[in-house]
């Protein structure tokens, strides 16, 4: 199964999903509110081949787990439930390690499936948040993003 992280995004509070995937680059469904968004450098095609309509890119700065970053988001029209997806770029710039076999994320030898008061807040997007709380698994009745 894909690893998700539950969290919520923007100044709605709800909760929502991101999952740390087979994705190069990290993608927010929508721009953080009062941040710049500049056109994009790269176009985006899915798995399948199709082109995924990209509106932009925004650097923000993230967190996961300890290691604090600026990163750069595609802001692209995606099929998620979820605010976004975390790429790979994201987790290769915070030491993030991906077993799909176990269904678990790590981030310096911390599983991000781990319970919310150890895990703390694994995934912030500033100024406004996705902050990652447990992971979830994705079967039948789990997140569909």
């Amino acid at each position: 199964s894909t690893p998700w992280v539950n969290g919520n995004a923007g100044s709605r509070g709800a909760k929502e999903r991101t999952t740390a995937s087979g994705l190069e680059i990290s993608i927010l469904k929508k721009a953080i509110p009062g941040g710049h968004v500049k056109p994009a450098s790269v176009r985006a095609t899915s798995v399948t081949g199709s082109s995924v309509p990209v509106q932009g890119e925004q650097e923000v700065e993230s967190q996961l787990k300890e290691k604090v970053m600026r990163h750069m988001f595609l802001i692209a029209s995606i099929a998620s439930k979820g605010d976004g997806i975390l790429g790979w770029d994201l987790m290769a710039k915070a030491g993030g390690v991906l077993d799909a076999a176990g269904g678990q994320v790590f981030v310096r030898n911390r599983d991000l499936r781990s319970d919310d008061r150890q895990l703390g807040n694994a995934l912030n997007v500033l100024p406004t948040h996705i902050a990652s709380t447990k992971g979830e698994d994705v079967r039948e009745g789990g997140p569909k993003n």
